[in-house]
């Protein structure tokens, strides 16, 4: 609404003035009139004032706005140079606040405001220049439309408002991002880990018949591929049965030993060895339970990641929810600054698995203060940042 913003006054006058109760026309405008009004309103008067609050406000007010601007083409209103004058004050102040303060527009998105925008080395980001573009494209184009060149200045609105778009969309926003969101060290993560195979635990009999019959000699499983996947590595399939009336109870287990036989886009498919199959018979041979009984739990087994003292939530989305899965290994996000957990779960022998590499995504000022506290020399030695894109958030791993 940058540019839209600057024609609100003068479409909510306009609106008012058009607003009638005998024409259906009338009605219609005079409704969003209320719409618009009472949804800035509301947003006015609750005490906590999040940016994206406003959210429910924008629809009613870019039908005004768009309105406003069919009247002037139709020649049926006009922007007069009052209104004129107002919007392009309205523009540039804005122009000038994004200018000095970048962080205001990605701060609609987010909750948290008190995170700075990238501007010391080697994060330093400057997109003053494309705000200045903007807007000066943005006070002409409103210049135009307040003229008799009517026409040209709503092209020419047009125009800076898809020029505003493409730029956020295209320039802003990826800048933002990288220091906003994880997506960077997360990619690391995914890019960098050693797959093993996959853990898969049924809780009735009925479900692991109906997806390994005896002719099964190939299993299949979705992730994200690492750059050191290759055909032959050797794979690992858990198949865990766990007990009706105590689902985290393991009742009995076995490993079917492969290898990768394909590698597709997402998808990796390991041909068990010979006679793998015959370990499940025991499991298989179980009578079916009487109780309904949970999904089958899925998981890749891998070097896992550990989310040291991150309250963002956006370590669940890219991860997946793998942080905090329904596996006891896979409860890997430690929130708490005392590290109490964090202890814990090193300490459990069910949890994790020494030799095996681990990665842990924090803050980036904080990641390297981890070293110290891993259980092991060489867990210590093996410390190393992997990733430090965003001014924000780091990546680092270290093997057990």
């Amino acid at each position: 609404m940058w540019l839209w913003a600057a024609l609100i006054p003068a479409a909510l006058a306009a609106a008012f003035l058009r607003a009638r109760t005998d024409t259906r026309e009338g009605r219609i405008r005079f409704l969003v009139c209320l719409w618009a009004i009472g949804g800035v309103a509301v947003f006015a008067l609750v005490q906590t004032k999040f940016h994206h609050y406003i959210l429910p406000a924008i629809p009613p007010l870019a039908l005004l706005v768009a309105w406003y601007l069919a009247d002037i083409w139709d020649g049926r209103d006009r922007l007069h140079p009052i209104y004129a004058g107002i919007a392009i004050g309205i523009v540039l102040l804005i122009c000038r606040d994004l200018m000095y303060e970048p962080d205001r527009w990605v701060e609609m998105f987010t909750y948290r405001y008190d995170r700075p925008w990238p501007t010391a080395e080697p994060y330093q980001v400057d997109p003053s220049d494309g705000f200045l573009g903007l807007g000066l494209a943005a006070a002409i184009a409103l210049l135009l439309a307040a003229m008799r060149l009517r026409r040209l200045g709503i092209i020419a609105l047009a125009a800076a408002g898809l020029a505003i778009c493409s730029w956020a969309e295209h320039g802003y926003m990826p800048i933002a991002a990288t220091h906003w969101g994880m997506r960077d060290a997360m990619r690391t993560y995914y890019a960098q880990r050693t797959i093993y195979g996959e853990k898969l635990v049924y809780f009735d009999p009925a479900q692991l018949r109906r997806e390994w019959p005896a002719s099964r000699t190939t299993w299949s499983f979705d992730t994200f591929i690492p750059e050191t996947l290759q055909v032959g590595q050797p794979m690992t399939i858990t198949v865990q049965l766990n007990k009706a009336e105590d689902e985290r109870q393991m009742e009995a287990q076995a490993q079917l030993v492969g290898t990768v036989s394909d590698i597709g886009a997402h998808t990796v498919t390991v041909t068990l060895a010979g006679g793998e199959t015959a370990k499940l018979k025991p499991l298989l041979a179980r009578p079916d339970r009487k109780v309904r009984t949970r999904p089958t739990v899925r998981a890749v087994d891998a070097d896992r990641l550990i989310a040291w003292q991150l309250y963002w939530r956006g370590e669940n989305f890219w991860s997946g929810g793998e942080i905090w899965d329904w596996l006891p290994e896979m409860h890997t996000s430690f929130v708490k600054t005392d590290n109490g957990e964090l202890m814990k779960f090193f300490k459990d022998t069910g949890r994790i698995v020494p030799g095996r590499r681990y990665f842990v995504v924090a803050e980036n000022g904080r990641i390297t203060s981890l070293r110290p506290l891993l259980p092991t020399p060489r867990a210590r030695d093996t410390f190393e940042v992997l990733n430090t894109v965003s001014n924000k958030f780091a990546l680092a791993s270290f093997t057990l």
